[in-house]
């Protein structure tokens, strides 16, 4: 089995380099060169590089780096890396996939790892899904827009999580996707903490969600971060934090540098969750910790540690409650409920207009806007958006289509269920799920293409260290419930 040796060490050389570049920089300052001009070379030697190392990479079936690499900086490639910034033709993830594609076709033989049936059952099911909702587009008045769209959020993250269950050896890899999960995580919070500062969208792009503190109506910006929505920043950050959990369980040795990095990336991820102040991402966060507090800790220690977090967020809550009545009355107030119920026969009566094929992929906001469809509850009208991700599947694209989308879902948790169930592991997917879920039932968050493609990149990472070796990661089943660490029993010493 491949050593973890080389991986670990690299993030150590990629600081020697930084040392080395600095240093080189120093040396031409003093000799009466500006800081400027040797930031600028060295930038330009670096990115030269660096794109000579990936085209070798890629012409040589390689799709571990590339990946990596898109982990690390994919936030920033959403507003820096689209072209042209409205509609755009060119985007990050589009040549990231596509240069994943020609590393697949010129990797050597037999080189890919075969997908477990459970995975490959699910994958099936979403391609059925696929094919409905390209049915669907016949009812979109701009066919070839809907085909881009349903390519970028439905079929992006598909590929992604081929590549990653066939081409990835995430055991070797296991430290430097922990130190970019970290970084994206602590570059994007610092991006957010700086937007509530300013008050302003610093990456805006056409189409952006971000409330200013007037329209947010508690006192501070609901802010997205480099992401394109507030939706999108909470809930890659939720699940970047779990996955940074488990990952770090993964990682043997441990100096100081990487326990502090480990540090301010859980924190970074967990505050990226909180900022956008979402009522369904406080709802998951209590769920995930009564569930670990409960069922997967046996430790009084660890289980008062998450108990004491909930009492935390109750404390944050009444505080709110007493000292900013008008901000804590925005987020709970009964109105928010109706309009909710009001919105879901609304959801229902689009979906009863065409049962068979839908309005059509990406139609609703069109359609809810334009017809007659739903009425007031309880003196509250619909939103005129989903909220809901199975119901917005099923108003778009009918019974055709919701049926294998829903399948799709069950199936996959089912999988990860099968492959994972004897390893700490299952947990972590298990938050994974729950998080994309418990939101995505009062958001619309499935229709994102970012936080699809890293949805399916830490389910597909989880379940490739899984169906490829199995029989060498189980463990016994007290360590399952936090009696020990465990990690050098899933990972091959």
């Amino acid at each position: 089995m491949p050593s973890l040796s080389p991986s670990l060490k690299q993030p150590t050389h990629f600081f020697r380099w930084v040392a080395l570049v600095l240093l080189v920089m120093f040396i031409g300052n003093m000799l009466g060169l500006s800081w400027t001009l040797w930031f600028v070379g060295a930038a330009g030697l670096a990115a030269c590089i660096g794109l000579l190392f990936l085209v070798d990479e890629v012409l040589c079936g390689k799709t571990e780096p590339l990946l990596l690499i898109w982990v690390a900086v994919f936030p920033l490639g959403y507003y820096f890396l689209s072209f042209p910034r409205a509609d755009a033709i060119v985007s990050f993830d589009r040549v990231v996939v596509l240069l994943l594609g020609i590393a697949c076709l010129l990797r050597p033989m037999n080189h890919g790892a075969a997908i477990a049936p459970e995975i490959r059952m699910a994958g099936g099911a979403w391609l059925l899904f696929l094919l409905a909702a390209m049915l669907s587009l016949v009812h979109v008045s701009n066919p070839i827009g809907g085909v881009k769209f349903l390519l970028d959020v439905f079929g992006l993250p598909a590929i992604i999580g081929y590549v990653v269950l066939t081409e990835m050896e995430p055991r070797r890899w296991i430290p430097v996707l922990h130190f970019a999960v970290c970084l994206f995580c602590i570059y994007s919070v610092l991006i957010g903490f700086a937007e509530v500062i300013l008050d302003t969208d610093l990456l805006a792009m056409p189409g952006d969600i971000f409330y200013t503190s007037a329209e947010s109506q508690v006192l501070i910006p609901r802010v997205n971060g480099p992401f394109t929505t507030n939706n999108s920043f909470a809930l890659i950050g939720l699940i970047a934090c779990v996955f940074i959990c488990f990952l770090w369980r993964l990682i043997p040795r441990k100096p100081l540098w990487l326990k502090l990095f480990h540090a301010a990336g859980v924190a970074a991820s967990a505050s990226m969750a909180i900022l956008p102040l979402y009522r369904s991402v406080f709802l998951t966060m209590g769920a995930i910790l009564l569930i670990d507090a409960f069922i997967y800790q046996r430790r009084l220690k660890p289980r008062l540690m998450r108990l004491s977090l909930i009492a935390l967020f109750v404390v944050a809550a009444v505080t709110v409650e007493i000292y900013l009545p008008e901000a804590f009355e925005a987020r709970t107030n009964s109105g928010n409920i109706y309009q909710r119920i009001a919105q879901q026969e609304q959801t229902l009566g689009i979906f009863m207009a065409n049962p068979l094929t839908g309005m059509g992929l990406g139609n609703f906001l069109k359609y809810a806007a334009t017809s007659a469809v739903g009425s007031s509850f309880a003196s509250y009208d619909p939103a005129n958006a989903a909220h809901n991700n199975f119901g917005q599947i099923l108003a778009e694209t009918g019974i055709l289509g919701a049926v294998p989308y829903l399948l799709s879902q069950v199936l996959l948790v089912w999988a990860a269920r099968k492959l994972l169930r004897k390893t700490f592991a299952w947990k972590y997917s298990l938050y994974i799920f729950l998080t994309y879920w418990i939101n995505g039932m009062a958001l619309s968050s499935g229709y994102y293409q970012d936080l699809n493609i890293f949805f399916i990149l830490t389910i597909a990472t989880l379940l490739s260290l899984a169906h490829s070796n199995i029989d060498e990661i189980s463990f016994p089943s007290k360590s399952f419930h936090g009696e020990r660490d465990g990690s050098q029993a899933f990972l091959p010493a």
